[in-house]
């Protein structure tokens, strides 16, 4: 909770009790009722979203680090990564603005201060870095799916995208730690704020780099993830236009990609591998969709703030609230699209007969229609009839 003061007078004269200047109660508006409600309410609203943004994100860590112990995969490593990054999000951010708000006064000190400001801002950077991240592994997934998609390779990649994410979050974190410091409210109480007030030589200087935050933050991860999407979805779309016969291009011969002039010979690898790309790209589009929904408002009332547009407290704190419940809907998405993919797993890995219940025909890594069978397999499975019994 940063208090805008304006500007601080040099010398308080205590002894004249000038109005706005000598009380803490008078400062914050203390005495009226209205405000004293809502100010529990916000409390209680952040103190219970930190509860279930630190609980969420924590089942999911246990989770997905118990399951990438089994069997690594890029998927898994990086919504552990983006986990993480929410969890400390709800600590740092819900977690530590509501007891801010709780207490009013800042009690932990100037060090504590720059720390939990450059905590708050690295915790932000890195989830939205992260899903940048995410979106262009996917992309890169879907355009190249000859040399770029296999396992391995695409561990150590996101490996990679990772360590540079968290890089670039703790670089882009240090102004944090340098612009905020603990300050002496205008108040003739000891009263003292964690504020960045005189850490800009101009008012230019204060929007120069809330703008570079704003561009860091929104804009251009933003502008990466609609690329990317733009980018899968003419892949996608080109390649349903040659499985249909509607392209001259002829089909790519990927090995994760079943001949496209026998679509009943699609082997378990290929379907498995195209239902978990299915997912890793319907997971990370709702993720980067959620983003949206919820940051972008709040950046967009921060730079009508910063311009001196009219916008009460209540609307920014409310705001405030939405973009911070990313960090809690983003679990949720996350468990949903995970249980989605298990479940299709099971489906894949689980035993079959010569003839189904369900009236399919099963044979090695084929599955063809009863009474659709293959020519490859007809000599073979009527070997396998009985013969007719002779009449007496």
């Amino acid at each position: 909770m940063e208090i805008d003061h304006g500007e601080y007078p040099s010398e308080l004269n205590c002894s004249d009790n000038p109005a706005g200047h000598t009380s803490v109660a008078a400062l914050f508006n203390q005495t009226d009722p209205e405000y004293l409600i809502y100010q529990y309410s916000y409390v209680a609203i952040l103190l219970v979203g930190a509860s279930f943004g630190i609980s969420l994100n924590s089942i999911l860590l246990v989770h997905l680090i118990y399951r990438l112990n089994k069997e690594p995969r890029a998927l898994e490593f990086m919504i552990i990564q983006l986990s993480f990054s929410h969890l400390m999000v709800s600590i740092f951010c819900l977690l530590g603005d509501g007891i801010w708000n709780a207490t009013v006064q800042w009690y932990g000190g100037d060090a504590l201060c720059r720390t939990m400001k450059y905590l708050q801002m690295f915790s932000l950077y890195s989830a939205t870095l992260l899903l940048t991240g995410m979106s262009i592994e996917g992309c890169i997934t879907v355009t190249f799916p000859l040399t770029k998609s296999s396992r391995p390779d695409t561990l150590h990649r996101v490996r990679i995208a990772s360590a540079v994410c968290w890089s670039l979050a703790a670089l882009g974190s240090i102004p944090q730690a340098v612009i905020f410091h603990v300050k002496k409210a205008p108040v003739c109480e000891e009263f003292y704020q964690c504020v960045t007030h005189g850490s800009y030589i101009s008012h230019t200087q204060e929007i120069a780099y809330t703008m570079a935050t704003l561009c860091l933050m929104c804009i251009l991860p933003l502008l990466v993830d609609i690329v990317c999407y733009v980018i899968i979805f003419i892949k996608i779309t080109d390649e349903s236009k040659i499985a249909s016969g509607h392209s001259s291009r002829r089909p790519s011969k990927s090995p994760h990609e079943a001949p496209l002039d026998v679509p009943r010979r699609l082997t378990r690898g290929t379907l498995a591998f195209k239902h978990a790309r299915r997912v890793s790209l319907w997971m990370t589009f709702i993720t980067a969709l959620n983003f949206i929904i919820s940051w972008v408002p709040y950046y967009i009332a921060m730079f009508a703030h910063l311009f001196h547009w009219t916008l009460s407290h209540d609307t920014l704190s409310s705001i405030f609230c939405i973009g911070m419940s990313y960090s809690i809907t983003s679990p949720v998405i996350f468990g949903c699209f995970l249980l989605w993919g298990d479940h299709h797993s099971v489906t894949q890995h689980a035993p079959s007969r010569p003839i189904s219940k369900t009236g399919l025909l099963v044979h090695s890594r084929y599955t063809y229609p009863a009474g659709q069978r293959s020519p490859e397999l007809s000599v073979e499975l009527r070997s396998r009839e009985p013969l007719p019994r002779p009449k007496h």
